[in-house]
């Protein structure tokens, strides 16, 4: 029996350290109302259409820039690689998506299933919504949509005392 233990627990072991992997570094509070996002021909169309459907769906305005401009083209601006891999079907293999705040480095979402064996075959649309979601945590907010926040919930007036509701 002692014996049988390194060849059950082997396979065990190997499964377990098969998976994927998924960090994302959330970008800061931003009120800017566009996101540039700089092109990648080299990643399927699919891709830019769900990143920018998911930013348009948080209230950001979305610019599409050429491939070859950098990240200091606008103040807020957005790059994002992908590759896919066949195994039965195809799959995407890796993704990532870089936010750069007036051209430094400031939130980061990437997903590898390189490794992955069953949890590979995943939606590539609702991964990259996903990882959307949790790279822009919040809506995009104007001034304008802070201020009303604030007056909603009667934290501002003119003395900048909390106002009594009356009934």
């Amino acid at each position: 029996m002692n014996r049988l233990k390194p060849l059950l627990i082997t396979p065990i072991i190997i499964l377990a350290g098969c998976g994927t992997l998924q960090k994302v570094t959330p970008t800061e509070y931003t009120i800017e109302n566009e996101i540039c996002i700089i092109e990648n021909k080299k990643v399927r169309a699919g891709f830019l259409s769900a990143y920018k459907e998911a930013l348009i769906s948080k209230g950001y305005d979305i610019k599409i820039l050429p491939h070859d401009s950098e990240t200091t083209a606008c103040q807020t601006t957005s790059t994002y690689t992908a590759s896919w891999n066949w195994d039965i079907i195809m799959y995407m293999r890796f993704a990532e998506i870089k936010v750069f705040t007036d051209g430094k480095l400031s939130g980061r979402a990437m997903y590898d299933a390189h490794f992955a064996v069953f949890n590979k075959f995943i939606n590539a649309e609702n991964k990259v919504k996903e990882l959307t979601n949790q790279l822009f945590p919040q809506k995009k907010h104007s001034i304008n949509n802070i201020a009303q926040s604030f007056e909603t919930k009667n934290y501002i007036t003119k003395t900048n005392e909390p106002v009594k509701e009356s009934n």
